[in-house]
């Protein structure tokens, strides 16, 4: 019950980011455009009259411009990690429901794949970072993950 509380917080948490106010500024007197700007469909953040690209931290908030500068939404590969950007562009950290799948993403924003340890519970996340339940074989041993996806127990099969 107590995860199912926890994963509860980190979604509401961050689907509630999705509906924050994203305002346009425009600097006075140049008609240059600062801040947050929409334009056919797409957000972008201009700073000096240029949309910033790459990652950008604003009101404690991580977001990721491509190098367009639109601001990404959706799961995302950045390097070699996948992240997950809510519908306001907020890079999200925690559990994650996603098609009713639950995903783990690290406060770095990471996903996590494999057997994580977090708080005194063990977890397994495949290669797509979907936590596991049921009997799961990594690394020459069997590990079974009850319906919260918390390990019980394992057996080496060497």
């Amino acid at each position: 019950m107590k995860k199912r509380l926890t994963k509860m917080a980190a979604l509401l948490c961050c689907a509630s980011m999705t509906f924050s106010y994203i305002p346009t500024v425009y600097a006075e007197n140049t008609g240059t455009i600062s801040g947050w700007y929409k334009d056919n469909g797409s957000w972008y953040y201009y700073e000096n009259g240029e949309p910033a690209t790459g990652w950008m931290k604003l009101n404690n908030n991580w977001y990721y411009m491509d190098e367009n500068g639109i601001m990404q939404t959706g799961w995302k590969e950045i390097g070699k990690s996948r992240y997950y950007f809510n519908g306001s562009g907020v890079m999200c950290t925690g559990w994650l429901k996603y098609d009713n799948f639950w995903y783990y993403l690290n406060n770095s924003g990471k996903m996590l794949k494999g057997l994580q340890s977090l708080g005194d519970k063990q977890y397994y996340f495949n290669e797509d970072g979907i936590m596991q339940t049921g009997w799961v074989a990594a690394n020459d041993t069997m590990y079974y993950f009850n319906k919260d996806g918390v390990l019980v127990k394992s057996a080496s099969s060497g």
